[in-house]
């Protein structure tokens, strides 16, 4: 700096007077120098970063056939999932399944559904758990529980694979009833 207040800037390059590029006009540093002047004060790089021979940069390592066989196999799992629905008699059953499926099968949240078999909002064909007990001793529960349908449990799959494990633990956890779809 020349003094406190005032930085020291370089002069600007540009092709016309740069010295190595008048000496060089292919010198590869030097054009990189000019382009990253010409593109000052704006963010964006220039388009290359080493002008030259126009050939793209080498590969990191990107297989186009490994990826196209990843989104056929994808694709074909998508189209060929299917649904798994379960009933429970309490809330509380199906709430237990679902924590299993996640946590045990690894069967991801977004891909199970939750809802009562009938319009109306229900807890169960049978009271369980809160409905019951209001959790703290001594202290009853304030209403009967709104009792009506089923609880319905329903898990998309992607493959055909995992359909037996998830059945058969739906069953171990107490659905009345499984159907594949």
């Amino acid at each position: 700096m020349t003094d406190d207040k005032t930085p020291d800037v370089r002069e600007a390059h540009d092709a016309e007077t740069h010295p190595q590029l008048k000496s060089d006009p292919t010198n590869v540093d030097a054009k990189l120098d000019v382009a990253l002047d010409e593109s000052f004060p704006t963010s964006d790089a220039p388009s290359q970063t080493r002008p030259g021979d126009g050939e793209p940069a080498p590969s990191s390592g990107y297989d186009e056939e490994a990826e196209r066989q990843i989104l056929e196999e994808r694709e074909a799992e998508a189209t060929n999932g299917f649904s798994i629905t379960a009933r429970f008699a309490t809330r509380r059953a199906a709430d237990l399944a679902i924590e299993h499926l996640v946590q045990d099968m690894g069967i991801e949240r977004t891909d199970i559904f939750v809802s009562a078999d009938g319009a109306d909002a229900s807890s169960g064909e049978t009271a369980d758990g809160a409905d019951v007990e209001s959790g703290h001793p001594g202290v009853p529960a304030e209403k009967d529980p709104a009792l009506g349908e089923a609880i319905i449990v329903s898990i998309d799959l992607a493959n055909e694979r995992d359909r037996d494990g998830v059945v058969g633990r739906l069953k171990d956890l107490g659905a009345t009833s499984v159907e594949t779809e």
